[in-house]
């Protein structure tokens, strides 16, 4: 009996953090994943260190990035939510590269909830957080 090639897409927010740097590659080395979205201010690069050919995944369509302006988040960015298995939040900071108490609250609750918010809205059906 033959048997279902990946069918698992995924969608990472911080994903240049030290977390989201290390989760990616691993979701794109891993055989149970047949797409990665990753949504974040920048594009990622992805450091020959974790032998995933960036230029490969992005040509076959299992790497996808999208840059947003978190501050500006809609419903619209629930697009690139749609039709995703998992979303994995990997968004977090320190209280010094924060700047302030006000900042790290909005970086580490206010986004983590609003990105939260649009997958529910997506339908996402599974959401993991990592946070400090």
């Amino acid at each position: 009996m033959a048997t279902a090639g990946p069918s698992i897409k995924a969608i990472v927010s911080g994903a240049t953090g030290a977390t989201g740097q290390c989760l990616v590659p691993e979701l794109l080395k891993s055989p149970a994943f047949s797409q990665v979205t990753v949504i974040g201010r920048r594009r990622l690069d992805i450091d020959k260190v974790f032998e995933v050919n960036q230029e490969e995944e992005e040509a076959s369509g299992r790497l996808k990035q999208e840059v947003v302006n978190f501050d500006e988040l809609t419903a619209e960015n629930g697009q690139c939510f749609s039709g995703n298995d998992v979303y994995f939040c990997c968004l977090g900071t320190t209280r010094a590269k924060a700047g302030s108490a006000e900042n790290f609250r909005k970086i580490d609750f206010d986004l983590v909830m609003k990105l939260a918010e649009i997958a529910k809205a997506a339908e996402v059906p599974h959401i993991s957080v990592v946070s400090s």
